[in-house]
């Protein structure tokens, strides 16, 4: 895993790097740049990845979302990014860290499914939007950075990521579009993405799908967070069922206590809803923290 304090790196630079084979070289000066990336090995996950389920905590009142900025924002690119690990065709993850480091982090992911790419707008958007005061905010373009490059739904094995983690894993077909893999984590990406997350001990995470237009009740979350993010953001929240190995339910039965929320976006954005749906994440960031 590697560290790089960017200082200067340019928006657009990120987003290059984070969607084609890339991986941004060097920590030291105003701007990264993209060099191409050796094969690398992944160590096999550790069996302490699988945790027990967690009981779903009882909802409380919660407080009306706000989102406008106000003193101490930053609009600051990445403080600094983290090549969390390679994809099967050795292409980076890469996340970016925005705002004020501290102990309550918001991850957002813009896709974890190669052909649901609508949520990359919402990143792009949070990429250059002003950060409120007490936010570690980290972008994720994408953990499925093959899947995209080829408009599928799995991994270059054809794995689905979002079938591949340890709770409640069970096998599947080969060659469905479900496809869990050989095993749990067997896949470069999820072993990669896991083993950054249980370093970071996020709060909250938010991982973008497409068509179903909704917030989910994701399986063991709180389910204030969802109610809030939906409110936040104009969306419905709505229950859409739990599914074997998904990354919600692995991560939150984590014993830190985080949240982890699927978000649909539907079959197409507006600007305004990517917009919106920006603001809100910020504003469920801050309340998250503290704020």
């Amino acid at each position: 895993m590697r560290f790089c304090h960017s200082g200067g790196v340019r928006p657009a630079t990120w987003i290059v790097a984070l969607t084609f084979a890339g991986s941004l070289a060097g920590c030291t000066g105003t701007s990264a740049s993209t060099a191409t990336v050796a094969a690398a090995s992944t160590p096999r996950p550790s069996s302490s990845l699988s945790r027990p389920a967690a009981s779903t905590p009882t909802p409380t009142s919660t407080p009306t979302p706000t989102s406008a900025p106000g003193p101490g924002t930053t609009s600051a690119a990445c403080l600094r990014t983290v090549v969390m690990g390679y994809s099967v065709r050795h292409r980076s993850l890469i996340a970016c860290e925005r705002g004020h480091p501290g102990p309550s982090a918001l991850v957002v992911v813009g896709n974890i499914h190669g052909d649901e790419t609508l949520g990359w707008q919402v990143v792009r958007r949070l990429m250059t939007a002003p950060v409120p005061p007490g936010v570690d905010l980290w972008l994720v373009l994408t953990v499925n950075p093959d899947g995209s490059a080829l408009h599928i739904r799995g991994n270059a094995h054809g794995v689905d990521e979002n079938r591949n983690w340890p709770t409640n894993w069970q096998p599947s077909a080969r060659g469905s579009s479900t496809y869990s893999g050989s095993r749990a984590l067997s896949e470069p990406e999820t072993a990669a993405f896991a083993r950054w997350l249980l370093r970071l001990k996020p709060r909250t995470v938010v991982v973008f799908h497409t068509p179903l237009d909704a917030v989910d009740f994701s399986e063991g979350a709180d389910p204030e967070v969802t109610r809030y993010l939906a409110r936040a953001t104009g969306f419905a929240a709505r229950r859409l069922g739990a599914r074997p190995g998904s990354f919600s339910g692995w991560f939150n039965a984590q014993p830190w206590g985080g949240t982890a929320i699927t978000f649909e976006l539907g079959s197409a954005v507006s600007r305004v809803q990517v917009g919106r749906v920006s603001a809100g994440l910020l504003a469920l960031a801050r309340w998250r923290a503290g704020g």
